[in-house]
């Protein structure tokens, strides 16, 4: 809603949209994925008043999810996204083929991401499907092991795959 907007030029905005005929729907549409106070929220620190953000009154208001998301709970959590977060960058800094490997992405359905990288012998594969909805993937590439994934799905095939909403994982190739 407009009254959740501190920003004056996305206020301002909204008024001569408005003014030109646009629809509230189609204006909101437009701040949501370019306005700047989606990026400004408070930190949602733990699950106390505010977030544990301030004891004062937050310039936009704190999502209600912080009773849940928060970083507190994340750092609670071995599998929260702060963990995976940290597995990746060492998997990066570890690994010279996440950095100097060759690229070549690979042919997919619209939803999933999926490429190889090659260096010094080595072939990775790297697949993510992007949607909350189960996706297909097949290779003809055989795994020799997994290097990392983000659930509990048995990786021994690549053929036919259905993946799961959001699921990732990146596989050394034999």
């Amino acid at each position: 809603d407009i009254s959740q907007a501190e920003d004056i030029e996305t206020i301002n905005m909204y008024h001569e949209r408005l003014s030109e005929g646009y629809t509230k729907a189609e204006i909101l549409t437009s701040i949501n994925t370019k306005g700047r106070d989606n990026a400004r929220h408070p930190m949602q620190w733990d699950d106390s008043e505010n977030a544990g953000f301030t004891t004062g009154k937050p310039w936009l208001f704190v999502n209600e999810n912080y009773h849940t998301i928060n970083a507190k709970s994340a750092l609670a959590d071995p599998d929260s996204i702060f963990y995976t977060y940290q597995k990746l960058v060492r998997l990066r800094k570890s690994n010279p083929i996440m950095i100097w490997g060759d690229f070549e992405l690979l042919e997919t359905a619209t939803d999933v991401m999926s490429y190889v990288r090659t260096y010094a012998g080595q072939r990775w594969l790297i697949v993510t499907n992007f949607s909350n909805e189960e996706q297909t993937f097949s290779s003809a590439e055989t795994i020799d092991r997994v290097i990392i994934q983000n659930d509990e799905t048995v990786l021994n095939d690549l053929k036919n795959l259905t993946l799961t909403p959001w699921q990732a994982f990146v596989v050394k190739l034999k």
